[in-house]
């Protein structure tokens, strides 16, 4: 196939991008031919045409208002005292298609990355020899808002300091990746992925299995494995929970999508409290150990007692039985100081 064939196609108004530009395209290579993993899709776009697409654009639609995919836009500065108004979820009827070596590049690189921030935030929080030994200036570190002083020392559960970490990525001009952001605060996105995969594979699925992506579903069970391990030792049976901000939330259906695919319960700070040297949640009108934490509250929020006196959405105490390894919080607190941009010169 080459780019002569879409000229008579639903994309015969794309301009190919020809080499010397500065720009990558996505669709055509350097010889004005579709990339091969594009294939499928432009094959499908020539048969269905531009209505057959304004067709599937509106099933999209319709797909992601029958399922309630939401996000909030907020107002107001205070976490505590922030409103919110519903707006719909908007989701592309075309997919975005990437090699899969390529991705096999790109999912190595991100996992190298997250190794470097574990062990950069393990460092932080611990021993600080990339500051003593002036790695990284001091007030990268002590000065950055994201640094908490409470958690140091305090001992992260599982394998890992660095639970969840998403990336802001883009190409730059020779078709390489680049990560611009990390977020390590309180990652979101998972819980919207997993329900842009099912809205697509019910709107387009000659196209969905043309294409044959990835299954999302192993990295649910994948990320439910590993938050079981991040439980307290001598825990049998871990129970987890979303610690969610409440419905004002942004990405309040996020948080929800995610827990019902964990099988986890999803919580705010009321319906969890500290008795017994442990961590309980209201279930069904008696009391459950919590061995697990996923945490979606900013860190310095998730505990009125030893951060941030004024907060309304945390659980007292929360930081004292995580010192005394008594629950496992996820990402640990902290982890938002890997956000810090100037980060990037030291990496």
């Amino acid at each position: 196939m080459t780019s002569a064939h879409l000229a008579t196609g639903v994309l015969s108004g794309y301009p190919p991008t020809g080499p010397g530009t500065g720009r990558y395209d996505e669709l055509y290579d350097a010889a004005g031919a579709v990339r091969p993993q594009w294939e499928p899709v432009v094959d499908r776009l020539d048969e269905l045409g531009a209505a057959g697409m304004r067709r599937i654009d509106s099933r999209v639609g319709e797909l992601v208002e029958d399922d309630d995919i939401t996000y909030n836009i907020l107002t107001g500065d205070d976490p505590n005292a922030q409103t919110s108004s519903t707006a719909r979820w908007r989701l592309d009827a075309l997919p975005m298609v990437i090699d899969p070596d390529e991705w096999d590049r790109l999912a190595r690189g991100l996992a190298q990355r997250s190794l470097l921030l574990d062990a950069v935030l393990r460092d932080f929080y611990g021993p600080q020899r990339t500051v003593r030994e002036q790695v990284v200036p001091p007030e990268v570190l002590f000065a950055h808002p994201g640094f908490l002083r409470r958690a140091v020392g305090v001992r992260p559960p599982g394998t890992r300091s660095l639970f969840l970490h998403g990336a802001d990525v883009g190409r730059v001009a020779d078709g390489s990746f680049a990560v611009f952001a990390d977020r390590t605060q309180a990652p979101s996105g998972v819980g919207y992925a997993l329900a842009d995969r099912r809205v697509m594979a019910r709107a387009v699925p000659v196209m969905f299995r043309a294409v044959a992506p990835r299954s999302l579903l192993v990295f649910a069970q994948n990320l439910r494995l590993a938050l079981l391990e991040a439980a307290p030792a001598g825990a049998e049976k871990p129970t987890i929970v979303v610690l969610s901000p409440g419905s004002a939330s942004e990405t309040a259906f996020d948080q929800v999508s995610l827990a019902s695919s964990l099988g986890a319960s999803l919580v705010q700070a009321s319906d969890l409290t500290m008795r017994s040297g442990g961590l309980y949640m209201r279930s069904l009108g008696r009391m459950k150990r919590v061995d697990v934490v996923l945490r979606r509250v900013d860190a310095e929020y998730s505990d009125p007692l030893d951060l941030r006196a004024d907060s309304r959405l945390g659980v007292p105490g929360l930081v004292e039985l995580m010192t005394r390894g008594a629950v496992g919080v996820v990402n640990t607190l902290g982890s938002g100081l890997l956000e810090n941009p100037v980060l990037h010169a030291y990496l």
